[in-house]
């Protein structure tokens, strides 16, 4: 059983009009500076700097699958590239956290991490990703084992 788990359309127009006011704006920025006598260094370079994050909005909004869920393990979309583990290599998936559902994984010795936004999945694909996380890992803790501990007293 595969699970995809794609962005919202709410979340793909929400980034797709971040996309347009931020591409917009850098280019009347950088156009200002380059008909202008005398062009202002900061205004060139923030005018690339809006440039250049409008094209990473669009190469996310291209990009339209967040999560996949498969046989071999599960693949979290990263601004470039993919976070993936092995179903055997996960070592919890805190699925509460208010803005994010966190993974974590252990990797060749290392601990990876990757995180999947809420605020562009609709809870139902959350809930379908937990079903699928208990059926391929029943042991697997479904929250942050750092985040029960309490605090020390000082």
């Amino acid at each position: 059983m595969r699970l995809t788990i794609r962005r919202t359309r709410r979340g793909t127009v929400s980034a797709g009009l971040n996309f347009l006011l931020t591409g917009l704006s850098g280019t009347i920025l950088l156009g200002n500076q380059w008909v202008a006598a005398d062009p202002s260094a900061l205004g060139v370079t923030v005018g690339g700097v809006m440039l250049a994050w409008s094209a990473l909005i669009l190469s996310g909004v291209l990009r339209p699958v967040l999560l996949v869920a498969d046989d071999t393990g599960l693949s979290v979309r990263r601004v470039l590239g993919w976070h993936r583990f092995g179903w055997a290599d996960l070592a919890w998936a805190d699925l509460q956290g208010a803005r994010a559902v966190l993974f974590a994984a252990r990797v060749a010795g290392r601990d990876r991490y990757a995180a999947l936004p809420r605020r562009p999945v609709a809870e139902a694909d959350i809930d379908r990703l937990a079903e699928t996380l208990r059926a391929r890992r029943p042991d697997l803790p479904l929250t942050n084992p750092a985040a029960l501990k309490l605090p020390e007293a000082a």
